[in-house]
């Protein structure tokens, strides 16, 4: 059953999904390293930081708050 789930909206994306147009490749580095200078960037980045440190550190804390 869970393999048919999945298999359905395999067909889809495989039917319907089309390929990008081509991008010039020959950009220069200065356009390859704009997105270090958005500031949204710096935000999702710190948020995500956040929560992926708290989730680590909550999962090394668990076992020795379960043992005591």
């Amino acid at each position: 059953m869970a393999a048919v789930a999945i298999l359905i909206p395999m067909v889809v994306m495989v039917v319907l999904a089309k390929e990008p147009p081509d991008v010039d490749s020959h950009s220069s580095f200065r356009e390859h390293i704009a997105c270090l200078f958005e500031k949204d960037g710096w935000v999702f980045s710190l948020i995500y930081g956040v929560t992926f440190g708290g989730f680590i550190g909550l999962t090394t804390f668990l076992p020795s708050y379960y043992y005591d």
